[in-house]
């Protein structure tokens, strides 16, 4: 680690832009941890965010990937380099926090930008610039998704027969679950 660090301190070019990888490069979601092994059910990939990380890249912009997994529970076949490899995503590096917010790693890498879909996550970046004054941006991923036009209904009928309706935020009728799809 103290390498990989001193490293990237010497190749940094004065730009950082940091990634979360769950959620926000990758829509990958825990699917079970033993406490020995961590699997992630893959979920499809974020191209949006993809594009930036490549838009970022051939700027000359440092790109790392910052992520809460506990690498020690890492599984090959889901691991994050593996998965960023699968898609030919190129990143100067990856960080892990082993289940601690980024804030400080953050703070660390000198990050200036970080993209990432956890609200909690964003807020405890927010809290940690109060205490030790910083220029990191931090944006949601998803605000770069725009609603389409097109609106999908989905019906669940239970083992007895019944269907399941939920109320409207909107207009409090009842209705099939669903709504506007995401680009």
């Amino acid at each position: 680690l103290f390498n990989k660090m001193k490293n990237l301190n010497e190749n940094k070019n004065g730009k950082v832009v940091t990634f979360d990888f769950d959620g926000t490069i990758i829509k990958s979601y825990e699917e079970s941890n033993d406490g020995e092994e961590t699997i992630y059910q893959y979920g499809g990939k974020n191209p949006q965010i993809i594009a930036r990380i490549k838009k970022f890249k051939q700027s000359g912009t440092t790109v790392l990937v910052v992520t809460s997994r506990t690498q020690a529970l890492e599984v090959p076949e889901s691991s994050v380099q593996v998965m960023l490899d699968k898609h030919n995503i190129k990143v100067d590096g990856v960080f892990y926090t082993n289940g601690e917010k980024k804030a400080q790693k953050l703070y660390e890498l000198g990050s200036s930008l970080h993209y990432d879909d956890d609200i909690t996550e964003r807020d405890a970046i927010t809290a940690y610039k109060k205490l030790h004054p910083s220029d990191i941006v931090v944006k949601d991923p998803d605000k770069l998704l725009k609603d389409i036009g097109e609106i999908s209904k989905g019906f669940i009928m239970t083992v007895d027969g019944k269907i399941i309706i939920a109320q409207r935020s909107d207009s409090l009728e009842w209705d099939a679950a669903g709504g506007h799809l995401m680009q």
